[in-house]
């Protein structure tokens, strides 16, 4: 059976260079391992063939992902011209990935959310090619860090879940446990000291940031220019564009501070609360399919005839202009003041960021997230949340669907009460998703360090071909 590695980082490549069965993708081109020369070598494109598809079909999909169009490119003006280059990638790949006889993809990143990752799984599913997505353990519990859990979608876009075959002796019921009694400690935290997993001491200032963007993506442009470069990139921002962005960021930050409620004694009891998600980022979309924007789902929730006070708390992470790992934050391609001005508009009131969520503050009202571990740590306290997207988790106990409200909903017709009863299901819940699932995170993906031993990286290859075999 052909298998595809799409993203495969260093480390993976290394350890399935000579498989024959094998092909590496790497956004732009497919390579095979050549026995003869020994090498990887490129698969030519095929000149296009006419496909019985309905055009309108994939550009109406094209065009839904307009939420990350301001994450890979910022020629608006070319925008229509470049969902045609993406029809044309689209029936390249579609193409090639057919007459391989494709069987199943494995996607060397947790979701797919930029425009390459979004074109290759939308020709998978319609090919009906299985997938395979790795998510860091660390998006879903708070330790250990080295772990990844391996994802399976199949023919739905976002309808994902976590595979049910037992791939390691892994067990997280310790774990678990050990959250849901911190989480329980916590509650009496007003307010916590927010640390970036990956944050430098120059993150937070503007000026040092601005240097660093300034730097990077002016040598990135001229190593482009001259020909030094030679990955491509489906992401065409030009430096300027970088730059604006790290200025409207800054000014988002100064109007939300300038405007956020200074009492912490506010009384939020009974209260609608938006815990924002980070953003641009895969858990808003495509993880939130509709409901990726906080200011749709406001228009939403009014239009249901919610009529009292609504809260936003920014998530903190929009605190960062530069991080190692990515560069600029892009969070000024989703965040500025009129998207804070609209917010108010809409009767909202803006939360200090540094509000700890889980103090006991926040146990008499119902938030609201897209996708966020919020509602996981809630549950396991023995809260509701509502969910607007479609993570992993969304069948949890504690879970209320945004799509589920009905008009004229309030919350004395919700129980927000504490529930021993949630609590319970929801740690035998996460037991049954997550344990024996996890493999090592030896290629160090979403992480900063790569420092493993060789037993290590031999059993990341074995738990790899545990996985294929499975799927076989």
């Amino acid at each position: 059976m052909k298998i595809i590695f799409f993203y495969p980082d260093k480390l993976t490549q290394e350890l399935f260079y000579k498989y024959q069965n094998i092909i590496f993708c790497d956004r732009d081109n497919f390579f095979f391992y050549n026995k003869k020369t020994k090498r990887r070598e490129k698969i030519k494109f095929a000149p296009l063939k006419i496909i019985n598809q309905d055009i309108n079909l994939v550009i109406k999909e094209i065009r839904s992902w307009s939420s990350v169009w301001s994450r890979d490119t910022d020629k608006g003006d070319q925008i229509d011209l470049y969902q045609r280059y993406l029809l044309n990638k689209y029936f390249e790949f579609y193409q090639l990935m057919k007459n391989e006889k494709f069987k199943l993809a494995l996607f060397f990143i947790a979701i797919p959310h930029h425009l390459d990752a979004l074109l290759i799984d939308l020709v998978c599913r319609n090919l009906k090619i299985k997938q395979i997505f790795f998510e860091t353990i660390s998006s879903l519990l708070p330790y250990p860090k080295n772990l990844l859990i391996p994802l399976s979608q199949h023919k739905y876009f976002m309808e994902r879940y976590i595979i049910k075959n037992r791939i390691s002796k892994i067990n997280f019921s310790q774990t678990i446990a050990r959250w849901s009694e911190k989480l329980k400690s916590d509650s009496n935290i007003e307010t916590h000291r927010i640390v970036h997993i990956d944050e430098f001491s120059y993150s937070k200032n503007y000026y040092i940031s601005y240097l660093m963007c300034l730097f990077y993506y002016s040598y990135a442009s001229m190593r482009q220019f001259i020909g030094l470069n030679k990955k491509k990139n489906i992401s065409n921002y030009s430096v300027l564009t970088h730059l604006k962005q790290l200025s409207q960021q800054r000014n988002f930050l100064r109007f939300y501070n300038q405007n956020s409620l200074k009492n912490l004694d506010i009384n939020l009891k009974n209260s609608l609360i938006i815990i924002a998600n980070y953003q641009p980022e895969g858990t808003s979309f495509p993880m939130g399919k509709d409901n990726n924007n906080h200011i749709d789902i406001l228009f939403k929730l009014r239009n249901l005839g919610y009529k009292n006070k609504i809260f936003y708390k920014e998530h903190h992470d929009t605190q960062n202009f530069y991080l190692k790992i990515i560069q600029n934050t892009r969070v000024g391609s989703a965040r500025s003041v009129d998207y804070l001005k609209i917010l108010k508009k809409l009767n909202v009131d803006f939360l200090p960021m540094n509000l700890n969520v889980n103090s006991k503050a926040f146990d008499n009202i119902l938030p609201i997230t897209i996708s966020g571990t919020i509602a996981i740590e809630r549950s396991l306290k023995g809260l509701k949340t509502i969910v607007a997207g479609n993570p992993w988790y969304i069948k949890m106990p504690g879970i209320i669907k945004f799509n589920s409200l009905e008009k004229n909903f309030n919350l004395q017709t919700i129980n927000i009460k504490k529930s021993t009863s949630i609590q319970k299901k929801t740690i035998s819940f996460l037991n049954n998703e997550l344990n024996y699932k996890s493999i090592i995170n030896a290629p160090g993906l979403g992480m900063l360090e790569k420092k493993y031993d060789s037993k290590s990286i031999k059993d990341y290859r074995t738990k790899i071909e545990r996985i294929i075999k499975i799927f076989k």
